[in-house]
């Protein structure tokens, strides 16, 4: 049996739609077994500000620690590194993810220096007011922060086109269903329950990112690292120097 920790971030400055698709995700990772879960809300933590470009994370790299606030972005990044697989929902905003999630994002060169989230895998979340509101492009900013980590990206799985769950890339909701919840409106904290598609992409997503996380996990287990282009693991960009050289 092939133990995995999934860790799920709830990129929104609020309690609400976000956060329930990504703890129904966690809900769906645990029918697995042999599957410890975690959730992260950004609405329950401290994030100061962006990266000032201040290098200091690359002075003391072994750390893998960000110097440059006293807020809980560390926190965030260790357990990050605890885990096998990471699970990031976002609000649209703009089209995109919004401040709270791009600063975390931004300040998380401490841990990529060394590539310490190398081979974990990832699944994005998106949950927006209009149908066509953003999402893909909400995803694939999640994407491409996950890619800069040499994680490893999964969709929703076989179910898709099955059950006609909509996105592609990741699991996509709407808040209200079939119409849209605005803010201010009553039950808008909670109408992504409205929307029985965007849910269900969420339990898929969930199980996905599980089952990927327990294969990689096996596969590195039997895996040796010289049948492999670079350690499992953290690679510190010394060693791929050295490597370079010969």
């Amino acid at each position: 049996m092939v133990e995995v920790k999934i860790l799920g971030i709830s990129g929104s400055p609020r309690h609400g739609n976000t956060e329930i698709l990504v703890k129904e995700a966690l809900e769906a990772a645990k029918e697995l077994p042999s599957v410890i879960t975690e959730i992260i809300s950004l609405a329950d933590v401290k994030i100061d500000g962006g990266c000032r470009a201040d290098y200091a994370c690359w002075r003391k790299p072994e750390e893998a620690k960000c110097f440059t606030y006293k807020d809980d972005a560390n926190m965030i990044f260790r357990k990050m590194m605890e885990a096998d697989g990471i699970i990031i929902g976002s609000p649209v905003y703009w089209g995109s993810i919004p401040a709270q999630l791009k600063c975390l994002f931004d300040r998380s060169m401490p841990v990529e220096i060394d590539f310490r989230l190398r081979n974990k895998v990832g699944g994005a979340i998106a949950v927006a007011v209009e149908r066509h509101g953003g999402h893909e492009g909400t995803v694939s900013d999640i994407h491409r922060w996950f890619l800069i980590h040499d994680m490893i990206i999964c969709g929703v799985g076989p179910e898709r086109p099955k059950k006609t769950l909509g996105g592609h890339y990741g699991a996509m909701a709407l808040q209200g269903y079939p119409y849209p919840v605005h803010s201010n409106e009553p039950g808008d904290d909670t109408a992504v329950l409205q929307d029985d598609i965007g849910m269900a992409a969420a339990r898929f997503l969930g199980k996905r990112v599980t089952e990927l996380a327990k294969l990689v996990k096996a596969g590195l287990t039997e895996v040796s690292d010289n049948e492999l282009g670079w350690p499992k693991g953290p690679v510190q960009w010394e060693t791929l120097e050295a490597s370079r050289r010969h």
